[in-house]
């Protein structure tokens, strides 16, 4: 093997080069035709990078990063058959480089290098080379690679990379001789910004979570050093100028990887006409990736908190992206949003995009859940141009909880690879992963809709128990004393409307009150009027009461205080939905065929009578 690579290697170097520049070109635009998947990581990891650039400009930066690509493959096995005055023609080093070797030089301290995976970045290998040629001495550097298991291979690349005065370590074996050299003030380089898999640490990059080496931090915790970022800036084909930026090493050792990634991070989005010089096509971010993992940020170490600290975030940053495909059914909607509301607290670092009916949305405005909303339909499975909104938003995963082969043959057109629904509904073959669930993974779940399924599939797609929050405990709402409140009844049951009349009638005060009478199942031109009376400042502070489960977990998201006449008592369950510190109480009367009208009439009265007592702000129920 390492025969035919020296073989093929040195016939490239007798290539002209302008030959050889085209020929980068060729197999970028072969490379983007035969390999259509790495093509749409690199288009998936732009996107999320550069989010609010034109669709020609994500082209280009895909075939010119495919290019630079094969150019680094070209550097590495042609660089060996240089002389000595070729590779200082091609590679140089910055201004500010050289003041730090000038320094280095009348202090001589320990140094790590940070290398990122851009275009020219074996240039680092023989920049020895350059400093001795000026006549400076900074100390041994050296460098950590991979290696191939091929030790002929492996022999070869080490031996063509010292001849320039370097050192190459291996990531295995040679962490020792690391903290050697940097005990006799010599110099490590590290590429660090490869996806490290699950012995890595969870970080925010470029918006989204990956696993990275802590490698620099372990290296630079035992003795004082200057930490470095050094990137190989392309100036033309096959060459280079190295520049070099000081990383600030924090209050704790593991403040270096925080801040190093930060660092490269910065480098990347202020200098966007370079994009293409890193390695796009690799996909840093596939961690936490499987659907058994996909909703949680479990790890065995997670700097996610301490980089919140350290830059000052509010919020960790939403690039990572996800859709959900919302049932069509009302009640089985209402269910799925507390699906998606314990997704948002178990992924707090993504965005949620929901697709389903269209009165959906209006539900949806007047929640406090962090999600965009997108309206579908079946029928526009036969109109893919219409799907277009949601290919744009590029989602990393979609999440099916609708039933139907139309549906999930629709999911499908949306452009994400990962696709996840329930194995149990129909149509769900279809999608990528189809996940079994029984209903029972989650015990007090409410025989609401699907609500027992759909807590099924998160516990199964990895989500925390912690995020689903049942039977929280809640106070009474706070005293009106100005006795505006204004009273809402939402009923099913027709017959019930006079017995609610006769109990807002017997209240201490004269309480405004509006009724609608629900005629069916259907609930979408309802659901518009009530939103539209809640809208009116005269029902800011209304009331709630209603016979059916929708509106209790309606009127929960609203924040409105809700009476429940509930004919199955083992349903009375308080469940809060995104609002967490504030959400509205329920009181909930049980009724049955043989309880009383009278009594239950009475109940409402008293009801409506403590919560609207001035001195009752905080009772409990």
């Amino acid at each position: 093997m390492a025969i035919l690579i020296r073989s093929f290697g040195w016939i490239l170097s007798l290539i002209p080069e302008a030959a050889l520049q085209t020929f980068c070109g060729v197999c970028a635009w072969v490379w983007c035709r035969i390999m259509p998947a790495r093509r749409a990581t690199a288009e998936r990891n732009l996107r999320h990078a550069f989010p609010d650039e034109p669709d020609e400009w994500y082209g280009g930066k895909i075939r010119a990063s495919f290019a630079r690509t094969v150019e680094m493959a070209i550097f590495a096995l042609v660089s060996p058959f240089w002389k000595d005055e070729e590779l200082i023609s091609r590679i140089g080093l910055s201004e500010d480089c050289w003041q730090m070797i000038r320094s280095w030089e009348r202090t001589p301290r320990a140094k790590i290098f940070l290398l990122p995976h851009v275009c020219l970045v074996e240039g680092v290998a023989h920049s020895p080379l350059i400093i001795s040629n000026r006549g400076h001495d900074i100390g041994v550097i050296a460098s950590i690679f991979r290696p191939l298991n091929q030790a002929s291979l492996d022999e070869w690349i080490q031996k063509s990379r010292e001849r320039s005065g370097s050192r190459l370590l291996s990531r295995k074996k040679g962490f020792n001789e690391a903290r050697k050299i940097l005990k006799n003030k010599g110099g490590v380089a590290v590429l660090f910004d490869q996806r490290a898999g699950g012995t890595g640490t969870l970080l925010m990059c470029l918006g989204r979570v990956s696993s990275v080496t802590e490698l620099p931090a372990l290296l630079a915790r035992e003795q004082e050093t200057d930490v470095c970022l050094a990137i190989c800036e392309r100036t033309g084909f096959l060459r280079c100028c190295i520049h070099c930026e000081k990383i600030p090493q924090g209050d704790q050792p593991e403040d270096v990887t925080i801040l190093g990634n930060y660092a490269f991070d910065q480098y990347i989005l202020k200098n966007k006409d370079r994009a293409e010089d890193w390695l796009w096509v690799h996909n840093r971010w596939r961690t936490h990736a499987t659907p058994s993992q996909r909703l949680n940020l479990n790890q065995k170490r997670s700097l996610l908190d301490r980089q919140r600290h350290i830059l000052q975030w509010d919020d960790l940053p939403k690039q990572t992206r996800f859709c959900i495909r919302m049932p069509d059914d009302r009640d089985d909607f209402l269910a799925s949003l507390f699906f998606v509301a314990a997704l948002t607290r178990g992924r707090p670092d993504v965005f949620f995009l929901l697709a389903g009916p269209a009165y959906g949305e209006a539900l949806l405005r007047h929640t406090r859940l962090p999600c965009r909303y997108h309206v579908v339909t079946d029928e526009k499975v036969r109109h893919p141009e219409e799907n277009r909104q949601i290919q744009k938003f590029h989602p990393d995963t979609v999440i099916v909880l609708a039933p139907g082969k139309s549906v999930a043959r629709q999911s499908r057109t949306w452009g994400c690879p990962q696709t996840i629904g329930i194995r149990q509904l129909p149509g769900s073959r279809l999608l990528a992963h189809a996940m079994p669930v029984s209903g029972q993974e989650l015990t007090g779940v409410p025989n609401f809709g699907n609500l027992p399924m759909y807590a099924g599939l998160a516990i199964q797609m990895g989500l925390d128990r912690e995020n689903f929050q049942w039977n929280k405990q809640v106070a009474s709402p706070p005293g009106m004393p100005d006795h505006k409140a204004r009273i809402l009844a939402v009923l099913k049951n027709a017959e019930d409307e006079p017995m609610v009349r006769d109990a807002v009638r017997h209240t201490e005060w004269a309480l405004p009150f509006e009724c609608l009478v629900e005629p069916g199942s259907n609930s979408r031109v309802l659901s518009e009027r009530v939103m539209a009376l809640l809208n009116r400042p005269a029902f800011s502070g209304a009331i709630l009461i209603c016979d059916d489960p929708f509106w209790v977990f309606w009127g929960r998201w609203h924040g409105l205080p809700t009476i429940w006449i509930c004919p199955d008592p083992d349903r009375a369950l308080c469940i809060s939905l995104g609002r967490d510190n504030d959400c509205a109480p329920v009181k909930c009367l049980d009724f049955t065929h043989q309880t009383p009208k009278t009594s239950l009439m009475d109940d409402i009265t008293t009801t409506l009578n403590l919560w609207c007592a001035p001195d009752q702000s905080e009772r409990e129920l």
